[in-house]
């Protein structure tokens, strides 16, 4: 039986109380996750990291806007854009652990007013009402898609990009749609699986300088031989 416990991380100056597994080698979690028992999102991993150490340095991408974090496993990340002025979030996920999770640590973390925490299946996104009425009715003036280090099998490519093609396609025109994708080859799935997904759902996906990400709460608390192979997008319709 997993074991939970209330863990403290600093991130770029912004304390965080997320519930994260004990400590449990990579291998353990993967094994889990071809048993199709998902733990995996009780852990703050490299992706997540990347994505808010580019926000912190960035934060013009997030103020004013409204974002979905897609597999958001502790949610740190869709915390971190409520903190740095994101007018709404909507933390995602398909793990009901995660979710209870999420939904807890947020109020700990005093993240309610403008947050929302709901269910997200990839395979049918149609199903996430409350998701859509939320992102369609969010008073951000930009869209902005985040997720870190979730495409750990190949057959989420598939279904993570067309949710990211549905997401984003309303608002290509105009307002500001993006998405900030942080990738690390997990169980064969490369870099340029991850690019050439994303094409083939008309978006594109242009990495960003690891000078701009890698650094911070990102080499402090995570692997070296993660953070050597994560690579950072901006994925976006083609123009």
């Amino acid at each position: 039986m997993a074991e939970y416990e209330l863990e403290e991380f600093v991130i770029g100056g912004e304390r965080f109380s997320l519930t994260t597994i004990a400590f449990m080698p990579i291998e353990a979690l993967m094994a889990n996750q071809s048993k199709e028992v998902e733990i995996s999102g009780q852990k703050l991993w490299c992706g997540s990291l990347s994505v808010a150490e580019y926000l912190l340095r960035h934060r013009e991408w997030v103020v004013g806007s409204t974002v979905v974090e897609l597999g958001a496993g502790t949610g740190v990340v869709s915390m971190l854009c409520k903190r740095l002025g994101a007018t709404s979030v909507v933390l995602t996920d398909n793990d009901p652990r995660s979710i209870q999770h999420m939904q807890d640590d947020c109020k700990v973390n005093g993240i309610v007013e403008g947050a929302l925490v709901e269910s997200l299946d990839w395979f049918n996104f149609q199903g996430g009402e409350q998701v859509w009425r939320a992102w369609s009715a969010g008073t951000g003036g930009s869209r902005r898609v985040v997720a870190g280090d979730v495409l750990y099998k190949r057959q989420l490519l598939q279904p993570f990009f067309s949710t990211v093609r549905q997401l984003l396609s309303p608002y290509a025109e105009g307002v500001g749609a993006e998405m900030l994708l942080c990738h690390v080859p997990r169980a064969g799935v490369d870099h340029a699986d991850v690019v050439r997904s994303a094409e083939e759902h008309g978006l594109s996906a242009l990495e960003v300088g690891r000078e701009l990400w890698c650094t911070g709460a990102l080499l402090e608390y995570c692997p070296e031989e993660d953070t050597s192979r994560a690579r950072l997008y901006k994925i976006a319709f083609v123009k």
